[in-house]
């Protein structure tokens, strides 16, 4: 059995609720992903081309990872077709980048996921 967002979305639900912050962590991983492959998919249907080399804009030398990618694109879709929709999910992807990172790499940040905090990420990706 393949696995799915709604997948992803439930484990977060049931693992927001843990007294230990790796689970708490790690629904703030899984509702990340579970947003993260929605936008991916909406991006498909849009036609976007998620192959393409996409340049930072605030350093040209580099180019964006996959996950700033598609956050940048669906951005920019929104303004290109006056989309407002698309637009904020483009920002709000990589407003919950930053704290899924967080979430996975920088574990002296305990007080970031407590229960409510965890709570709150989670209904932004709703």
């Amino acid at each position: 059995m393949m696995i799915n967002i709604d997948d992803l979305m439930n484990f977060a639900q049931v693992n927001k609720h843990h007294d230990d912050e790796v689970n708490r962590r790690s629904a703030v991983h899984s509702s990340y992903y579970a947003v993260f492959h929605q936008c991916q998919r909406i991006a498909s249907e849009l036609q976007i081309d998620l192959n393409q080399k996409v340049l930072d804009p605030r350093n040209n030398s580099r180019t964006l990872t996959t996950h700033q990618k598609i956050a940048h694109l669906l951005v920019e879709y929104g303004i290109q077709n006056k989309n407002t929709k698309i637009k904020f999910m483009g920002q709000r992807l990589t407003s919950l980048h930053s704290k899924r990172c967080a979430a996975d790499y920088e574990l002296d940040l305990e007080n970031e996921f407590s229960n409510q905090q965890v709570g709150r990420h989670i209904l932004e990706c709703i």
